[in-house]
């Protein structure tokens, strides 16, 4: 749950910091409360950058508290790092195309610090079609299924994904697509692979989406978590502040997966937790935007509290074109229950 720490900090993550004055209600907060947040959120990294321009003033152990927070952080993104190499070996071994999602490439693309975005898995997007190839790939470096397969053939056309897992617990997460539920459903991955950017890695060049589609998979993202994260908010604002964003071609992408709704309400709730609102100055749509009786359906079944999958999945199934998509999908939900 978040608490009124995690402003300040989403502001110095974002670099709207210059002096105290730029975040002033990081002055009533403790320092405990600041300190038990970035922990929390693994915000370690934008509280000692509210440090360095004075908004916010630590002694000498609660700084050395947070400098062991950035030291553990760093340690899990590095042994993160190791494995997105051998995974990057692996599937190009088995001349599979492949994109790098999320925590790792949001953190080298959006952030001017990697360490103001720690991440906790990798996340690959591969074509539906190479989904079981990917994974019998990703087996050549120790990584197994976390759950029993639901069929190739329905996995290949409508899961999100396989979630893969190694012997020293660093998971692997092997997409087809951006969501699960209706926006699985609307969202063309072909598209993901149409246009790229890349970011470099210890000297190594990766490629991952094109900048409209790094902000319309956060937004995603933010909608359909359990709990929507700071760290996901804050893609959000970063993705949406990008001078290299063109909000033309990203309304233009967002209409064409159907997901406007989903872009309105995870910038709103982002800017709301960040207190900057630049990204709806950038899309005038975004304040006066309503959503639809049908949007409302389908943002309701994500914050479903009981029977989510199963809600996600039939308001999913009409959006399918196909009666024979239909009952494949349907087939696939009722065997997973």
């Amino acid at each position: 749950m978040m608490n009124d720490a995690v402003a300040p900090l989403a502001r110095a993550a974002l670099d709207i910091v210059t002096s105290p004055d730029d975040v002033p209600d990081a002055t009533a907060l403790s320092v405990d409360q600041l300190l038990v947040t970035a922990r929390a959120h693994h915000l370690g990294g934008a509280l000692l950058r509210a440090v360095s321009h004075r908004a916010v003033v630590l002694d000498d152990a609660a700084l050395a508290a947070v400098q062991e927070l950035l030291r553990e952080d760093t340690a899990r993104s590095m042994a993160l790092d190791a494995a997105l190499f051998e995974a990057s070996d692996a599937l190009e071994a088995a001349s599979i195309e492949f994109r790098v999602l999320k925590g790792v490439a949001h953190a080298h693309l959006l952030y001017d610090d990697p360490l103001l975005r720690p991440y906790h898995d990798v996340d690959l997007l591969v074509r539906g079609d190479d989904l079981h190839r990917a994974v019998g790939a990703l087996r050549t470096i120790g990584a197994g299924r976390r759950e029993r397969a639901l069929g190739e053939d329905w996995e290949r056309r409508f899961a999100k994904g396989v979630s893969l897992v190694r012997r020293d617990s660093i998971e692997i997460d092997i997409h087809r697509t951006l969501a699960r539920g209706p926006f699985g459903v609307t969202v063309e991955p072909d598209t993901l692979f149409d246009r790229l950017s890349t970011f470099s890695l210890e000297g190594r060049t990766f490629i991952a989406l094109a900048p409209e589609a790094v902000f319309l998979h956060a937004c995603l993202q933010v909608i359909t978590d359990d709990q929507p994260k700071p760290a996901s908010m804050l893609d959000v604002v970063a993705a949406g502040r990008s001078p290299s964003l063109d909000p033309a071609a990203a309304d233009a992408l967002a209409d064409r997966w159907g997901v406007r709704t989903a872009v309105a309400e995870a910038v709103r709730s982002s800017e709301r937790m960040s207190g900057c609102s630049e990204v709806s100055s950038r899309f005038g749509w975004i304040q006066g935007y309503e959503p639809s009786v049908r949007d409302r359906r389908v943002l309701g079944c994500y914050r479903a509290r009981r029977a989510r999958w199963t809600r996600e999945a039939l308001v999913a199934l009409p959006l399918l074109d196909r009666w024979s998509d239909r009952w494949s999908f349907a087939r696939g939900v009722a065997i997973r229950r």
